[in-house]
């Protein structure tokens, strides 16, 4: 295996122009650049720039700021306080203890943990699951989106999957969500513009107007004594919360509970089901509540169905685009690979798209509740197992090759 190694200051521009394969990137306290595996480096002062026809490891001081520009693989990125700026990353990506990051496409999973800066991305093609992260900034993502604690804002355009957020400190507003959205442990204003699916609200909310929309049902779990406004402009409305000062006029209903400047603007097609917490229960399972949705679902469905053929034209083109850039890089051969594992990729997000439309067009005559998600234990684990396998990986024990094999198989 080569390993070369250049000598920079504390804070170099380290810019990862292409990696034919997979690529693992880790900060380390020595002032200098560290990389295994077959590569071509252009140093100069404190820019390094570096190409790669295979998978390599890299290793760069902590506040260097990083350019990853284009990766045909899978790319771990660990132990940066400097900015990071992602371009196309063919495979998964996994964050961990960062600063701020700039991503642009990542056609497989998203992961990422302990963000200390904000998290801005254009478009997840797979799921996307983050933990501690500051803010996070979300144009596309075309799977399922989890975000348990952040601290400041979180702010989605569109998931085309499920999104559970936890213990959100700062605003949250989500434009469009094709599926359900379950909301734990809210502390800012809330707006949920339009949910294809259903809406679960767990905790009272902060003083403030929020607004929510759903084509499904609406299930509200509230705190005992927590003051409230209900405002619901259209739903039904079953309350076991016992709420006072009711009003009904049309599908215009209010209420409240106590003395408060929390107001709750809801609008649904289905039910709002209003529940009252009995016991403090700071879990991120959320349940089926209900059963029984409107034939709307069927319109949805086609929808997606719709959405389902532009994904695969569009990022058809995108790829396109990439494999000529690696074609000019690698050669005809290599970039004729790379364009078939990314076409693959994107029939795999398409696929996502027909499954979530099927889906939605079976709830318009008999919907089943979805059996509860059990804990995985291997997450841990998997993470403890991986530092392990990057640790062999730095010492020479075990080659590129190898620690891929043994990641993706903490995966399965």
């Amino acid at each position: 295996m080569t390993k070369e190694r250049y000598e920079t200051g504390k804070a170099p521009r380290v810019t990862v122009a292409e990696c034919a394969g997979d690529v693992v990137i880790k900060g380390w306290q020595e002032n200098a650049v560290l990389v295994k595996g077959e590569h071509q480096a252009e140093v100069l002062g404190d820019e390094v720039t570096l190409r790669s026809s295979g998978s390599i490891t890299i290793s760069l001081p902590v506040q260097s700021e990083l350019n990853l520009k284009n990766v045909s693989g899978d790319a771990i990125i660990r132990g940066m306080e400097g900015n990071t700026q992602i371009g196309d990353v063919m495979g998964d990506l996994a964050l961990k203890n960062l600063g701020g990051i700039k991503i642009k496409s990542v056609y497989g999973d998203l992961s990422g943990r302990n963000v200390d800066g904000s998290l801005a991305l254009e478009t997840v093609m797979g799921d996307a699951a983050l933990r501690n992260i500051r803010d996070l900034s979300a144009g596309a993502v075309h799977g399922d989106l989890a975000v348990h604690y952040a601290r400041n804002a979180v702010l989605v355009n569109e998931a085309m999957g499920d999104v559970i957020l936890h213990t959100i400190s700062g605003e949250v507003t989500l434009q469009r969500v094709h599926r359900d959205v379950n909301l734990n442990n809210m502390g800012g204003l809330l707006t949920v513009a339009q949910a294809h699916g259903d809406i679960r609200l767990k905790g009272s909310l902060v003083p403030g107007k929020h607004h929510c929309t759903a084509d499904g049902d609406i299930v509200l779990r509230w705190p005992a004594g927590a003051p409230l406004n209900l405002l619901v402009s259209r739903g039904t409305v079953n309350d076991k919360l016992g709420l006072q000062g009711v009003t009904q006029d049309g599908e215009a209903y209010s209420g409240r509970l106590g003395d408060g400047d929390t107001t709750l603007v809801l609008e649904t097609a289905g039910r709002v089901v209003l529940k009252q917490i009995e016991e403090p229960d700071w879990s991120h399972k959320f349940g089926p509540e209900f059963a029984g949705v409107g034939a709307d679902f069927a319109d949805i469905g086609a929808e997606l169905a719709g959405l389902g053929e532009q994904l695969s034209s569009e990022f058809s083109t995108h790829i396109h685009e990439l494999g000529a850039r690696m074609e000019e890089r690698f050669g005809h051969d290599f970039a004729q690979r790379m364009a078939e594992k990314a076409a693959k990729r994107t029939e795999r997000a398409v696929k996502r798209a027909m499954r979530q439309s099927e889906r939605m067009h079976s709830r318009a005559t008999a919907w089943a509740p979805p059996p509860p998600q059990r804990p995985r234990k291997g997450a841990e684990v998997s993470a403890e197992e991986q530092v392990k396998i990057l640790s062999m990986l730095e010492k020479g024990i075990i080659s590129v090759e190898e620690a891929e094999t043994l990641l993706k198989a903490l995966e399965e």
